[in-house]
């Protein structure tokens, strides 16, 4: 289409030349015979030359545009080769490393869901209380008995010596508490026992000692050396314990036999 427009504009233009020349004929040839045959021949020349020239630039553009989407097509082709190849090396490499954080994703979603059913369960239930409980005790496999009662050898200068252990037998932690000793009226300390106090305005057979707590299943123990009246050869220890969380209950009563 375009070389036909330019083909008609350079006929058009030697058209007008040739009009022109035409028209001036007889004044050229006054100045010189052959003057207007020389313009005739050279404008018929030029305008030959000029369309012949038109239509190669056109045919040389049209054969460069082919080329150069030939170039282009060639270039697309082998770009998305590579595309598609480094879109399969990149799905090997990532499948293993994806497979093993869906398979914790999964292991994580698990035990979430436990941790919810869990907690659903656990809704509306009271809370666990706490308990702190006084016994005799030497191995783990006293603690299960619950002694409240034992033996003790009393020494040449009077003074017995034995262990009075507090657990906490329950499966809850026992918040703040504080644990109260007394001895028989006739009783007496020989050693402070490590940890009590002696209650302001109390009794001298009376001792307390303060905890921040106590985890469930662990025992306090607490070594004594007292001296009981001789005439009786057993005596009372009286054990009340008490925290923020723990059940009531009433003060342990243990028996020391000498």
């Amino acid at each position: 289409m375009w070389i036909a427009v330019a083909v008609i504009a350079q006929t058009v233009t030697c058209l007008i030349a040739l009009g022109v020349l035409w028209k001036d004929w007889h004044e050229l040839s006054k100045r010189h015979r052959l003057l207007p045959s020389i313009l005739l021949l050279s404008t018929l020349v030029l305008t030959v030359l000029s369309i012949a020239l038109v239509i190669k630039g056109f045919r040389d553009t049209d054969r460069q545009e082919a080329v150069h989407k030939g170039e282009a097509q060639q270039f697309q082709l082998t770009l998305g080769t590579l595309l598609d190849r480094i879109g399969v090396l990149q799905k090997q490499v990532n499948t293993e490393p994806l497979m093993q954080q869906n398979k914790q994703l999964q292991q994580d979603l698990a035990e979430t869901k436990k941790i919810v059913q869990a907690t659903k369960d656990q809704v509306g239930k009271p809370v666990p209380k706490a308990k702190l409980e006084a016994m005799f005790a030497v191995t783990p496999e006293d603690l299960e008995k619950k002694k409240k009662e034992t033996t003790a050898v009393q020494k040449p200068d009077g003074s017995i010596e034995f262990t009075v252990v507090v657990s906490n037998t329950s499966v809850t932690r026992a918040g703040k508490d504080s644990i109260y000793l007394r001895l028989c009226k006739g009783c007496t300390f020989l050693a402070e026992p490590e940890r009590f106090r002696k209650i302001t305005g109390a009794d001298d057979f009376d001792r307390e000692m303060t905890l921040e707590g106590v985890d469930a299943g662990i025992s306090v123990s607490i070594p004594l050396k007292v001296t009981a009246p001789p005439i009786f050869r057993k005596f009372e220890v009286d054990v009340t314990s008490r925290c923020e969380n723990c059940e009531f209950r009433p003060k342990d009563s243990l028996f020391v036999n000498f």
